[in-house]
Formats: structure tokens, C-alpha cells, sequence
């Protein structure tokens, strides 16, 4: 029972995220942050000035003392603007969401319209899908597609500059939502050259993903991501999100663009299910698969960049894994040495009581 009501408490208390705090909340902890880094700066220019009267009297290994503490001073630096950042953009969120509610006059409003936009994303990428997977539709059907496209276009365009009004930050705004902006131009659908901006579109499944935190919609990537942020209060996974994120723009545009390319080629992919499953298999088996050979120059270049990117990308996601599969044993091992230090800090403590008895 107690088993049950311990894991309940530690739930609620693991649920609790910056996107709740308030903004009067969120900009108390950016200020503070904001004073440790200025200690920080303060006290490396302390080290620089005594490093360079150490330089003076030659004491060389004072020199290299003084150099690895500023790497620590750096790395504390470094962490302390990491967690600016993620505050500032959640300050940011929140005082849109406040100026949001202000003008709505609920928050039922609010969610109600971010609804009625995930539905339209989810609508514009069906038509987007099942127009790139039927390139024997009539050039009626097309025009009608490219007229409701453009009309969604539309409200999206009005829903990010709206939204572009009420935000505090506009450099935050157009930074975090420019994918938004950039994807809801409308293009042509029967002009081949503007189908691959076309295609952009699909990066919308960010802003989808991101819909779905609010509206508790498909709950089991809410649930990873939601542990993605709880362990990255102990061990640095930023490397990993952003690594599953390029992937998953990598693979599309790699389909997409192959598709393009190499469907016109007579032994080229047929369709864009089968050219993002070549993008995969190439991304990840590092064109092992060998399910399409490219037979244009352009096709073999995207090839060459999917391998790499596959090796980097895939490296760096194994590589953090990793790291979190040992990460109980590191911390083990941290505080075993700082049990060690406690311990050798009381010794010295009492050797210099004995001598100063003596």
C-alpha cells in the first residue's frame, strides 16, 4: 500500500512542468539564472587576472590549475544558459497562452481553436498524401485540391500572424514557429518544381506533436516525450531529442526528394510510401538495403548525404542511449566521491587538531 501511495506522490510531483508555472514564476527564475551567470563572469575575470600574475612569477603549474578551473567555471556557463533558454521559451509560451485566453475570454476558446487547427493539418497532409500517391488524378481534381490547400493556407497564415501580434518575443515567435509560416504557402499542386515546396508541408507533424501536449491527444508520444524530460533532469538528452528530430526530417525530405527525382526513371520508386521506405533503409542500414540503386547523379548525391547524416545521426542517438543505460553507475560512482571527499576533509580536520595539540 505504501508502495502505491509513494509512486502516486512521486508521479505528481514528476507531472509538474514549466509550461504550468506562471510567468511571474518563470521570470523570477530567469533573473536568477541571469545573477549566476554574472558571478560566473565575475569570477573569471578573477581567474584571468590572477592567471596572468601567475604568468608574471612563472608558477606555471598554478597556470594550468587556474585553466582547468575555468573549463568548470565554462561548463557551469554553459548549463546555466541551456536552462535560460528553456525557460525563455516557456515564458514566452506562457504569456502568448495568457494574451490568448485575455482575447478568447476562456480557455475552452483557446483549445477549442487549436483543435480546429490540428484538424486542418491532419486534412491539408491527407490531400497532400493521397495527392502525391494518385499522380493519375485529372487536372479538375488537382485545381479543386490546390483551392481547398490554399483555403486552409489561409486561415493558417491568419492564425500565425495573430498569434505573431499578441507574443511578446517576435524573434521567438518567428524562430519557434517559422516551419509553421514556411508550410502554410500555398503552391501549385500541378507544377512539378513547386510540389517539392509543396511537400514542405509535412514538417507540420511538428507543430502537430506539439498540439497534441495540449490537448492530451496521442498520449503514448506525450508519455515518451514526457519521460524524455524527466531524465533529462539527471543526464543531458538534448543531444537525443534533437537527434530523433533530424531524423525524422532527414527521412521525409530524403523520400520525398527521391521520389521526385527517380519516379520518372522507369525503374525508379513507384510511389512515396516505397520512396520513404528506401529513405529509411538507406538512412539507417547505411544503403545496405539495396532496394533502389539511384540512376541519376542527382539521386546518388542524396544517397551519399543520407549515408552520412544516417551515421552521424544514428551515432549520436546509440551514443546517448548509452550513456543513459550506464547513468545509474556514474551517479553511483559520483556519490561514492563525494563520500570519499567528506571523508577526507574530517580526516584532515583531526590530523590538524593533533598537531596543533603537539
Amino acid at each position: 500500500m505504501i508502495k502505491k501511495d509513494f509512486n502516486a506522490v512521486y508521479r505528481s510531483i514528476n507531472n509538474i512542468s514549466l509550461r504550468q508555472f506562471p510567468a511571474e514564476t518563470l521570470q523570477k527564475m530567469y533573473d536568477n539564472y541571469s545573477v549566476n551567470q554574472q558571478k560566473l563572469f565575475d569570477e573569471i575575470k578573477k581567474i584571468k587576472k590572477t592567471q596572468k600574475e601567475k604568468l608574471d612569477t612563472h608558477d606555471g603549474l598554478e597556470v594550468e590549475n587556474l585553466r582547468k578551473k575555468s573549463k568548470g567555471l565554462q561548463s557551469q556557463f554553459n548549463e546555466i544558459e541551456d536552462e535560460k533558454s528553456r525557460i525563455w521559451k516557456a515564458l514566452q509560451e506562457c504569456i502568448l497562452n495568457e494574451r490568448l485566453i485575455s482575447k478568447f475570454g476562456s480557455p475552452w476558446l483557446v483549445n477549442l481553436k487549436e483543435a480546429f487547427i490540428m484538424i486542418l493539418i491532419v486534412f491539408v497532409l491527407s490531400l497532400l498524401f493521397y495527392d502525391l500517391t494518385h499522380p493519375e488524378l485529372s487536372l479538375e481534381i488537382k485545381r479543386l485540391f490546390f483551392f481547398v490547400d490554399t483555403g486552409c493556407c489561409i486561415i493558417f497564415l491568419v492564425n500565425f500572424f495573430y498569434e505573431l501580434r499578441l507574443a511578446d518575443s517576435k524573434k521567438w515567435y518567428w524562430k519557434s514557429h517559422l516551419i509553421d509560416f514556411v508550410t502554410s504557402i500555398p503552391f501549385p499542386a500541378d507544377l512539378r518544381i513547386f510540389r517539392a515546396g509543396r511537400a514542405l508541408r509535412v514538417a507540420r507533424l511538428v507543430r502537430l506533436a506539439r498540439l497534441a501536449r495540449l490537448l492530451r491527444v496521442f498520449r503514448f508520444i506525450l508519455f515518451f516525450w514526457k519521460g524524455m524530460d524527466q531524465l533529462s533532469e539527471v543526464l543531458d538528452i538534448k543531444l537525443m531529442k534533437k537527434s530523433f528530430f533530424y531524423t525524422i526530417i532527414v527521412l521525409i525530405s530524403g523520400g520525398v526528394i527521391i521520389y521526385f527525382l527517380e519516379s520518372d526513371g522507369g525503374m525508379g520508386v513507384s510511389n512515396v510510401s516505397e520512396s520513404i521506405w528506401w529513405s529509411f533503409t538507406t538512412l539507417v542500414t547505411g544503403g545496405f538495403a539495396d532496394i533502389h540503386n539511384p540512376i541519376t547523379g542527382a539521386g546518388r548525391i542524396l544517397t551519399v548525404i543520407l549515408v552520412i547524416a544516417g551515421m552521424i545521426l544514428i551515432g549520436v542517438f546509440t551514443a546517448t542511449l548509452t550513456s543513459i543505460l550506464v547513468g545509474n553507475e556514474s551517479e553511483a560512482i559520483n556519490t561514492m566521491k563525494e563520500d570519499i571527499n567528506i571523508r577526507m576533509n574530517k580526516l584532515d580536520k583531526k590530523i590538524d587538531k593533533l598537531l596543533k595539540k603537539e
